[in-house]
C-alpha cells in the first residue's frame, strides 16, 4: 500500500507513528482495540451515507451489483 500512494518509506514510518500515537495502533504495527473500532465506525458511518443512493436504484441495478 505505501508504495501504491506514493509514500516513502519515512513518510510510510511517520505516518504508523502518529497511528501509535493516537493509539490506533500498537508498536508492532498491529491494530488495537481502539483502531479496529475507529475502522468499524467508519465503515458504518460510510454505509449510512452511501443507502440513500443505493436505494433509490432500481431494484434489478442493486440486484446486478457484486457482493463483497
Amino acid at each position: 500500500m505505501r508504495s501504491r500512494r506514493g509514500w516513502t518509506p519515512d513518510e510510510w514510518a511517520a505516518g504508523q507513528h502518529r497511528l501509535v500515537d493516537r493509539g490506533l495502533l500498537a508498536d508492532d504495527g498491529t491494530v488495537t482495540e481502539q483502531g479496529a473500532a475507529l475502522r468499524a465506525e467508519v465503515e458504518a458511518r460510510t454505509d449510512a451515507l452511501a443507502d440513500p443512493a443505493w436505494q433509490a436504484l432500481a431494484t434489478s441495478r442493486r440486484n446486478a451489483w457484486p457482493s463483497w
